[in-house]
């Protein structure tokens, strides 16, 4: 990807962008975020929101995305929604950017993120057609080229386009994980706690059917109907253990902990 020297919006609002598929078809629309040229596999996200998570995410490594939601980038930017510390996607392709961002979480415009992050995109393209191409041939190597390297000859920029490196045999892997290890600090937090919390988290579906089965035994344990006399008692029997179950998991379970806890100080190391 080699991007161009960013220089004002409003003369660069509609700036001719092409994109070039290794089948030889060619999308003329404007130029979107940094102005250069990108190469890349094309592949198409279906979601209609979650523009910044696709784009952050390191499993778009090595791909132009296109965006088959007409219009992208209303809501803007922010650094929570943010999968990862930097942009992944090669090339970034849009039928409808907004002119606009509307949103109290916003931080910033997704076109001023491209640009800044050195992503090459194109605006104004025919997305659907795009996609139905690609959904019927497969992945494409692809190119986007604006700014000089839009006046391009087709044929050189078809060149560039099939010298890319194709997805097939690349280590992403490597070239999207950290190179060293690192600790994420998270000060005050509880692990014991966080973990017990996940366990509820958990258990909630298997308490529901607990209550659900408590519910249905009722009449059974109550005598009620031909059925009900005859097995009352083993209604109560597992209505009792039921609810036994349950008690012990909500509360007993947290007293054993507390008790094991003041008992054994390893587990205030883990706490810490």
């Amino acid at each position: 990807m080699t991007p161009e020297p960013a220089n004002t919006r409003s003369t660069r609002r509609f700036e001719p962008a092409v994109l070039v598929l290794e089948d030889g078809s060619r999308f003329t629309g404007q130029a979107y975020g940094a102005r250069g040229t990108t190469v890349g596999e094309v592949v198409f996200a279906t979601g209609m929101t979650g523009y910044q998570e696709t784009l952050t995410d390191p499993s778009y490594a090595g791909q132009i995305v296109l965006m088959t939601a007409p219009h992208i980038g209303n809501t803007g930017v922010n650094r929570e929604d943010m999968e990862s510390d930097r942009i992944w996607t090669e090339g970034f392709i849009v039928r409808d950017p907004s002119r606009m961002v509307s949103n109290f979480r916003a931080e910033g415009s997704l076109d001023d993120e491209l640009e800044n992050g050195g992503v090459v995109g194109i605006s104004g393209v025919d997305t659907r057609a795009i996609t139905r191409r690609i959904r019927s041939t497969g992945s494409l190597r692809g190119g986007i080229f604006s700014g000089a390297a839009a006046g391009l000859d087709a044929q050189e920029q078809l060149r560039q386009v099939m010298d890319a490196t194709p997805m097939a045999g690349r280590n992403l892997s490597a070239e999207v994980s950290t190179p060293e290890p690192y600790r994420v600090e998270h000060p005050g937090v509880n692990v014991i706690s966080a973990a017990i919390e996940a366990g509820k988290t958990r258990l909630r579906p298997v308490l529901m059917t607990a209550a659900a089965m408590i519910i249905g035994m009722i009449p059974m344990a109550m005598g009620l109907g031909e059925a009900g006399e005859q097995n009352a008692p083993l209604g109560r029997a597992v209505i009792g253990g039921l609810v036994l179950a349950t008690v012990s998991t909500l509360f007993v379970v947290p007293v054993v902990y507390t008790l094991m806890r003041r008992r054994m100080p390893t587990l205030h190391a883990l706490d810490d």
